[in-house]
């Protein structure tokens, strides 16, 4: 399976976490680095995400957890 370059980075970090992360946290790695990436792109891509089966989410209290299905080694 391929994934894009904006996939990839997302990936990065969801790999990269000691725990699920949530759409903010995600947003906040990545906006760390001085680029703007919106909400709603971030969300597309994990969408996306979520369609090639490489990330699944749950809810808990009213917010959205993303954790890994596949590892990186499992993408190459």
């Amino acid at each position: 399976m391929r994934l894009t370059d904006c996939e990839r980075i997302i990936m990065n970090i969801i790999w990269a976490a000691d725990h699920d992360l949530a759409l903010y946290e995600i947003v906040e790695v990545l906006n760390a680095d001085g680029r703007y990436w919106r909400e709603t792109a971030i969300s597309a891509f994990l969408r996306r995400l979520r369609a090639k089966e490489v990330i699944t989410r749950y809810r808990k209290k009213g917010v959205t957890f993303y954790r890994p299905i596949k590892e990186n080694e499992d993408l190459k």
